[in-house]
């Protein structure tokens, strides 16, 4: 069983691909740009309309859009060991709704965004983003992982996001529990491994702009 991923580099789809690779699904990756005005882009809308990664098509037709639910469908099918248990799988969930809506859209979704009056820019990175880089801060210096002993699709999630914070003018490094977080997950075969490959498709699709 082969799925496709639709993901751009370094976007929110890399939480998809890490846990696709730690999850030991086989799956292939559409590689699309940046820029809206891409022949893969096109490609993109013609599969989900909404046009935004991540996009998963199974190996029957299904096609699945959104982070949360593109996480807990690799989640279901990978080899998470503990996936059926109801407690763990809202556990995960709730922290899939908490880096989705306070550090994705609040956060990086608003500075990344050029349309984004720089003012907002700064009240985000100012007043909202210590708050919740704090709470989870507090949860890691108390467990491994977001939700216990062992990684789950919340934490590739949360690992993509702490790939952009130092784009905002923030150390990892001031947050003790989430700096031994992000060196842990980084000597994971997984992770390597996807980060090299993110690199390799941003160098190739950076300049693949339609006239």
């Amino acid at each position: 069983m082969t799925v496709q991923l639709y993901a751009i580099p370094f976007a929110c789809s890399l939480a998809a691909h890490l846990a696709l690779r730690e999850g030991g699904i086989p799956f292939d990756v559409t590689w699309v740009s940046r820029d809206p005005n891409s022949e893969g882009r096109r490609v993109l809308a013609a599969v989900e309309p909404k046009g935004k990664v991540a996009v998963l098509v199974t190996s029957d037709g299904r096609v699945v859009s959104e982070n949360a639910a593109v996480l807990h469908y690799i989640e279901r099918v990978g080899t998470w060991a503990d996936a059926p248990d109801l407690d763990a799988q809202l556990a995960r969930l709730a922290w899939l709704s908490y880096i989705g809506t306070e550090l994705h859209k609040q956060v990086l979704a608003t500075h990344f965004d050029f349309a984004a009056p720089q003012v907002s820019k700064a009240d985000v990175v100012a007043r909202h983003l210590p708050r919740v880089l704090a709470h989870l801060d507090a949860t890691l210096a108390r467990t491994p992982f977001l939700t216990g002993q062992g990684l789950t699709v919340a934490d590739t999630y949360l690992f993509w996001a702490l790939v952009l914070v130092p784009q905002l003018g923030v150390r990892r490094s001031a947050y003790p529990a989430l700096a031994r977080f992000w060196g842990a997950l980084n000597e994971r075969p997984s992770v390597v491994q996807t980060l090299a490959a993110e690199r390799e498709a941003y160098e190739r699709t950076k300049d693949d702009a339609t006239p």
